[in-house]
């Protein structure tokens, strides 16, 4: 192997062949149903984090940064909020078990 996508492709192959031997328990449907939630919900909280950053609290570091008022201790709180909420869905999906190959690669780029 000679770079590190061509490793998580090959493990990820491995790590799926595993997985396909649920689909005679029905598992599968059950664990991408799942999957899909979550990270629904993951990408939903990633936007809603990425709009209060860029619209709020982003532009009220500059402006802190640049010598005026510190940022608000409301701010500061919501983006400590979405930040810890967007890394518990995070895990929570890194903790279930991957329905597919594509499943596998999003945790192993997170990971390593």
């Amino acid at each position: 192997m000679t770079d590190r996508r061509q490793f998580l492709a090959s493990s990820a192959a491995c790590i799926t062949a595993g997985i396909s031997g649920t689909k005679a328990t029905g598992n599968v449907g059950i664990q991408r149903a799942k999957w899909d939630a979550a990270m629904r919900q993951f990408h939903d909280k990633e936007a809603e984090r990425e709009h209060f950053a860029a619209t709020v609290h982003d532009p009220a570091y500059e402006r802190s940064q640049a010598g005026g008022p510190r940022v608000d201790k409301a701010i500061n709180d919501k983006i400590d909020r979405l930040t810890e909420e967007l890394s518990n869905l995070r895990w929570k999906l890194i903790n279930m078990p991957a329905p597919d190959s594509k499943a596998v690669m999003w945790k192993l780029d997170y990971l390593l």
